[in-house]
């Protein structure tokens, strides 16, 4: 079942990413051409879908203007964030998580060129326009993995710590992090590391070592930390769940968030579910992509 053919009411989708890809779109339709040959784009065309390949994924993202602030009550926001603004210093993530939609992302491009981060010159020019304009008291980062390059991080804890001085938050995940990294962040004045831990159990998760020590190390060098738990997810048992809190006991993160499994359509998690008949019959035992 292809994505648009029970959505009656859409006539394009894109898939992937789509700042190249609304652009043109958006200039062939200014020009009167036609743009259902539009790269990344899927059209519905009376009774049929018009599937286009996507491009090759934008490398360099410094190329890329700021997003326009301007165009939204920026500073009304910033007032509801307790003047927290938020960025993003890179794209992609290498890991395909069973439950993530990062595996589907991935897939489309045949993991070609996936992790892209941005130059820190770049994403410290962002963060200068958006505090010359705006009262912003720190800063956190929605990068899927913020230390996903350490080169990348001793430049970025140079630079920050010498013309930004402002407090952040940043996403990781256990194999990327070591005690250099942690002290690296602290020194640029990270005040809290964001990381999934997801479960407590071998059998689901394999880092349980890994995990024990990064929080230890956290802790230690006064990084306070948030840690993602996910209950529910299929196999997982009762003492499966039990081992999770037991886990989050040892490790003491300064902040905790647990979510209940969701089986979204694409991720393989999804795929397993509908096998196992554990889904409605919404969605049918056939590929959904």
């Amino acid at each position: 079942v292809d994505p648009m053919s029970s959505i009656k009411h859409f006539d394009m989708i894109c898939i992937g990413e789509g700042e190249e890809a609304l652009l043109e779109l958006v200039s062939k339709i200014e020009r009167g051409k036609k743009f259902y040959n539009t790269q990344n784009f899927w059209f519905r065309s009376k009774n049929k879908i018009i599937k286009n390949s996507v491009r090759p994924l934008i490398q360099n993202l410094d190329i890329l203007p700021f997003p326009d602030r301007e165009g939204i009550n920026y500073k009304r926001y910033l007032e509801s964030r307790r003047y927290q603004a938020d960025f993003i210093s890179g794209r992609g993530c290498p890991f395909s998580c069973t439950y993530c939609a990062n595996y589907r992302i991935n897939s489309i491009y045949d993991y070609r060129g996936i992790i892209r981060k941005r130059s820190v010159e770049n994403v410290v020019g962002e963060v200068k326009e958006v505090t010359n304009k705006f009262n912003v008291r720190s800063v956190q980062f929605h990068d899927d993995i913020f230390t996903i390059n350490k080169d990348w991080i001793k430049k970025f804890a140079k630079i920050w710590s010498n013309e930004i001085k402002l407090p952040f938050i940043c996403n990781s995940r256990i194999e990327t992090i070591d005690y250099d990294i942690l002290l690296l962040l602290k020194k640029a004045g990270c005040e809290q590391i964001e990381i999934g831990i997801e479960s407590g159990s071998e059998k689901i998760r394999f880092k349980v070592l890994q995990i024990l020590k990064v929080f230890k190390v956290a802790k230690k060098i006064g990084i306070r930390t948030k840690a993602y738990n996910m209950v529910g997810v299929p196999f997982e048992n009762e003492k499966d769940i039990l081992k999770t809190i037991k886990l989050n006991r040892i490790i003491e993160p300064s902040e905790v968030q647990v979510s209940l499994f969701t089986a979204y359509p694409g991720t393989k998690l999804f795929d397993i579910c509908r096998e196992m008949g554990y889904l409605n019959s919404y969605f049918p035992p056939t590929s959904y992509f």
